[in-house]
């Protein structure tokens, strides 16, 4: 919530009150034993300010900041000094005042044998569909899907309301799913598997997992140019990148109609999650920065060989 709150203005007194409530969240030294602390985002970046204990520490950022608003950027800079090493989803998000050997780029993963990624045959696939209201043989449908589970996404039932009330009109071939208990991971498996098209149309992205779960399973996606999706979709070889509207049209058109070229760039999808976006190579980053600290040296520790031949394995079974 704070990085958020900061973008739109983040009031001082709800700042205080904010950093306040943070301090007695941690109740004592002994309470959180570690070598080395591992913290997560915004919300939790002072920590290693405020309890000199919490060190060595490093801090992980998950969300896009390749252009920061600046109030944002500076509340959280002046908390970053005590860690060890602050580590980015790219390279474009790293901040630019961080000297480079405090910094690193951890590539993020999926599980390929999770519920929402492992294969699911094409039967159960259809019949989760059915039983989410797409029929088997429309002209075009749209399904917007996405679970209402964020707890800090204080827009989304904002918007999700304005487009039930202003866009869909009762049309029945669009579809609003949000209902977490209806859309569990293996409905979302169903739906990125075993649709014709998938669109991500996001207007920031520090990183993107649903592209990458959608890419896994041979769909080409039809993104927009923001920080995450430009690292995982290369224009025209696994989908497209694209900001105007009747352009992305366009394209979802072409991969409509032509199964050929969408079947290419799907497969082209695939292997391009098999080579750089599985778990083993997020762990493998994950490492490398706790070698960085714990060596106490900015060099970067090289991959080990078994370790990347298990990465090798990994996608190898997970194909």
């Amino acid at each position: 919530m704070a990085f958020y709150k900061a973008q739109l203005g983040f009031p001082e007194q709800e700042k205080d009150v904010f950093l306040e409530k943070l301090q007695h969240a941690v109740r004592s030294r002994k309470d959180y034993q570690a070598d080395i602390y591992f913290i997560h985002d915004f919300q939790l970046v002072p920590l290693a300010e405020f309890f000199p204990w919490m060190r060595p520490s490093i801090w992980f950022c998950h969300v896009d900041t390749a252009h920061p608003n600046p109030s944002a950027q500076q509340y959280i800079r002046q908390f970053l000094d005590p860690y060890a090493v602050a580590c980015f989803n790219s390279q474009a998000s790293v901040f630019k005042d961080l000297p480079p050997e405090k910094t690193q780029v951890v590539t993020l993963g999926i599980d390929p044998f999770r519920v929402k990624n492992r294969y699911l045959p094409k039967a159960r696939g259809m019949e989760i569909l059915a039983r989410c209201g797409i029929d088997k043989m429309p002209s075009v449908q749209l399904a917007m899907v996405g679970a209402m589970e964020a707890k800090d996404d204080v827009k989304a039932m904002e918007i999700l309301t304005d487009l039930q009330q202003h866009y869909v009109n009762g049309d029945p071939d669009i579809h609003l799913l949000s209902d977490p208990t209806l859309i569990d991971h293996e409905a979302v498996n169903a739906f990125q598997r075993y649709s014709s098209v998938i669109l991500q149309r996001s207007i920031r992205e520090g990183f993107g997992f649903t592209v990458t779960e959608a890419l896994w399973k041979n769909q080409p996606v039809i993104g927009t140019c923001v920080t995450g999706l430009q690292m995982q979709i290369t224009h025209g070889y696994n989908g497209y990148l694209v900001d105007d509207t009747e352009a992305a049209a366009g394209y979802t058109l072409n991969l409509l109609q032509d199964r050929d070229l969408w079947r290419k760039l799907g497969e082209n999808a695939h292997e391009s999650v098999r080579k750089q976006f599985l778990f083993p190579t997020m762990i493998l980053g994950y490492l490398q920065a706790l070698a960085r600290v714990q060596a106490g040296s900015p060099a970067l520790v090289e991959p080990e060989t078994a370790l990347t031949e298990t990465i090798e394995t990994v996608a190898e079974l997970a194909a």
